[in-house]
């Protein structure tokens, strides 16, 4: 539903428009955080998301790809009342 590649983020899925905020790694093109915060949320939200990283590590004469996916469960629950 979002991909963050170059600087630069991008919306994926339709549902999400407006409502993802990158909040990882910011200027950089060496990403050590990838999160985002889904804005809005609502119950609809529920459910079980799939994240990947990938990234390539660098070194002077040698380059080292990372790929990482990590499951996601998002439970939505009514506000808390005072």
């Amino acid at each position: 539903l979002y991909t963050y590649e170059n600087k630069q983020g991008e919306v994926l899925d339709p549902r999400f428009y407006e409502r993802l905020d990158w909040n990882g790694s910011k200027q950089t093109l060496d990403l050590q955080d990838g999160s985002i915060y889904i804005l809005n949320v609502t119950y609809n939200d529920t459910g079980t998301y799939v994240c990947t990283f990938e990234r390539t590590l660098m070194y002077s004469n040698y380059e080292f790809q990372i790929n990482t996916t990590k499951l996601i469960h998002l439970n939505v629950v009514p506000k808390r009342k005072n």
